[in-house]
C-alpha cells in the first residue's frame, strides 16, 4: 500500500494532472497591464553654461515639432539634483515601441521637425546643435497607472 501512494503521485506529476493550475495562474500572471500609459523618461545635465541655449532648442524647437503632431510635451526643469532638465515621451505602443531600430514616433517628431525648420538636413543641424549642449543624460523607462474607465460612458 505504500508504495502505490508515490507510484500514483509519480504518474499525476507526470501526467501533468498538477501543473494545469499552475498554469492557469501563469497565464493571469501574463495579463497586460489595463489603464496604464508607458514613458522614456530622459535626464538630461547639459555641459556647464549651455542652459539657456539647451532650453531655447527644447522649448522653440522641439516642442514645437512634438505639438505640431498633436502630442503632449511634458519636460521638468530642475531646480535642485543632478539633472538639469528631464523630457517624457509616451511610447504610444507601450514597451513594443523600443523594438524599433528608428521608431515610427521618433520617424514622426524628425518629419515634424523638419517641416517646421525647412528640411530635413535643418532637423538634422537642430538635433546635432541640441546634443552638443548635453554633458550627460540617462534613460529610464516608467508607467503610469490611469483610473479606471468610467463605467457609465
Amino acid at each position: 500500500m505504500n508504495k502505490v501512494i508515490p507510484l500514483l503521485l509519480s504518474a499525476s506529476i507526470a501526467s501533468g494532472a498538477f501543473l494545469v493550475p499552475a498554469m492557469a495562474s501563469a497565464e493571469e500572471q501574463l495579463k497586460k497591464r489595463e489603464n496604464a500609459r508607458y514613458y522614456r523618461v530622459i535626464n538630461f545635465d547639459f555641459k556647464p553654461g549651455h542652459n539657456d541655449a539647451a532650453w531655447d532648442i527644447l522649448y522653440e524647437k522641439i516642442a514645437p515639432a512634438v505639438r505640431a503632431m498633436d502630442k503632449d510635451f511634458v519636460a521638468l526643469d530642475w531646480e535642485s539634483g543632478p539633472w538639469d532638465s528631464t523630457v517624457y515621451i509616451t511610447l504610444e505602443d507601450g514597451y513594443g515601441s523600443l523594438e524599433y531600430s528608428t521608431s515610427p514616433q521618433g520617424a514622426a517628431f524628425m518629419a515634424s521637425l523638419a517641416k517646421l525648420e525647412g528640411g530635413e538636413d535643418a532637423a538634422n543641424k537642430v538635433m546635432k546643435e541640441w546634443t552638443s549642449h548635453i554633458d550627460n543624460d540617462s534613460t529610464g523607462l516608467a508607467h503610469m497607472h490611469l483610473p479606471p474607465p468610467d463605467k457609465d460612458k
